[in-house]
């Protein structure tokens, strides 16, 4: 889907075209010049909207937010920002695209009880971690 002279996505419309094209065409759907601060944040908002340049199975935890990692394309010349997520946001991406088990990149000053939350949680919904060394 190309983005191209668009200035606003607004996720009632995104909820409607792009989620039903994303669900049937599984792993096929793809996004060029979305870049637009309108299209970024409007793909935040869906939380089951997942960009093809995000790798659900590897999860950095903060203190107040997941980010999930990124897979970086060096044929195309663009930065792909990731967004971070609530516990609740990532917690629907993973269960939408079926992960089955995450591993967790703890920040140096994540508190431990923030990481044994992040675990039960995951565990809670079915999603095994384990615990990965800084990258």
């Amino acid at each position: 889907i190309d983005f191209d002279g668009v200035s606003v996505l607004t996720p009632s419309w995104a909820d409607e075209f792009i989620i039903p094209l994303k669900k049937q065409y599984r792993g096929m759907v793809s996004f060029i010049n979305d870049n637009n601060a309108s299209i970024r944040e409007t793909f935040k908002m869906l939380d089951r909207v997942i960009d093809p340049n995000l790798d659900l199975h590897d999860m950095t935890i903060f203190a107040d937010a997941l980010v999930f990692d990124e897979k970086h394309d060096l044929s195309k010349n663009g930065f792909v920002m990731t967004f971070p997520y609530s516990d609740k946001e990532a917690i629907a991406m993973l269960i939408d695209n079926k992960v089955r088990e995450v591993s967790l990149f703890p920040v140096d000053s994540l508190s431990s009880e923030r990481l044994e939350q992040v675990v039960s949680m995951l565990n809670s919904v079915g999603i095994a971690s384990k615990i990965g060394f800084s990258k």
